[in-house]
């Protein structure tokens, strides 16, 4: 999987990619999961991509961490549609594990890659100076895989440790999103950028909704934290549903202007993500509709008790 200097000639910096995910196994691994076909070996193939990545590039590499949320991803996927298989539990914890690692050694470079920029003639490090062309795939990378983790977290119904997870995206995905704003450009690029920002408010706004009744506060399994307070929770909903509608409006809007440009394939594509996007904040919407309902007849009950003492 080694990348030879005239593979890597033409990788510039700014759309490098890790060698790994040119690997056919890797693309194949992939192709199984975006078509719902998780289960018919993509944790076989990413398995004995994790050890050739380990071996060749070091636990701690970039390389090994695209694979290493692939994996657990992939796990996570083929549990999700039989939970009851044996050792269901581990294996969710397995595919924690491995995104957590993925994601640990992408921030750490999203940050070492930031300081080695600043700090380059003090650098001489190989490592360090082969992974910074890997800076944007990075950054780019690392809401996707705060994401995975949180819908694994939502799967295990730890719902607040699966909201500081989606929350740990939004700065990541509004920094893109507002690139495509400041450039004032209307592309596919621009379109998917606003869609996934939109993605996460509604993932939010769901997960909140999917906690039990605000009487406790949303608090993080492992670090005790409170992540939301109790009384905010409904109206916290709300706004990112708010946040996640508004988007949706301007995202039908580009669509429009770009089909009048002519369409394209992947265009298409977009379209269904942005149909699927437009079903989860209706759904959203009924969920709210029904907590705020709840939240009324609770407050009346409670003023009902106060008066009666």
């Amino acid at each position: 999987m080694t990348r030879t200097p005239a593979e890597a000639a033409t990788f510039p910096n700014h759309k490098s990619v890790p060698i790994v995910t040119q690997d056919a196994r890797f693309r194949a691994g992939k192709k199984l999961k975006q078509r719902g076909r998780a289960h018919l070996g993509a944790s076989n193939i990413f398995e004995t991509l994790v050890d050739r990545a380990e071996e060749e590039f070091g636990p701690t590499s970039i390389e090994t961490a695209a694979v290493y949320y692939e994996l657990g991803h992939s796990l996570f996927l083929e549990i999700s549609r039989n939970p009851t298989s044996q050792n269901s539990d581990k294996i969710i914890e397995d595919a924690l594990e491995y995104m957590a690692k993925s994601c640990s050694i992408l921030y750490n470079h999203h940050v070492g890659a930031n300081n080695e920029t600043k700090n380059e003639e003090e650098s001489s490090s190989e490592a360090i100076i082969e992974d910074s062309h890997y800076q944007d795939w990075a950054k780019d990378q690392i809401p996707r895989v705060l994401l995975g983790i949180g819908n694994l977290q939502s799967y295990q119904r730890k719902h607040a440790d699966a909201i500081d997870s989606y929350l740990n995206s939004v700065p990541f995905r509004e920094e893109a999103s507002n690139q495509f704003k400041k450039e004032k450009t209307e592309s596919t690029a621009s379109l998917r950028s606003h869609r996934l920002l939109a993605e996460s408010y509604v993932l939010i706004s769901e997960e909140l909704l999917l906690s039990p009744p605000p009487s406790h506060d949303l608090v993080h399994g492992e670090t005790g934290l409170t992540i939301v307070k109790a009384e905010e929770v409904t109206n916290l909903a709300k706004s990112y549903y708010e946040q996640g509608k508004e988007k949706l409006q301007d995202i039908v809007y580009m669509m429009a202007s770009l089909e009048e440009k002519g369409s394209s394939e992947i265009l298409e594509a977009e379209k269904q993500d942005v149909c699927h996007l437009a079903t989860m904040l209706v759904e959203v919407g009924m969920s709210l509709a029904q907590r705020s309902e709840e939240d009324s007849n609770g407050n009346e009950s409670a003023m009902k008790k106060k008066r009666i003492v």
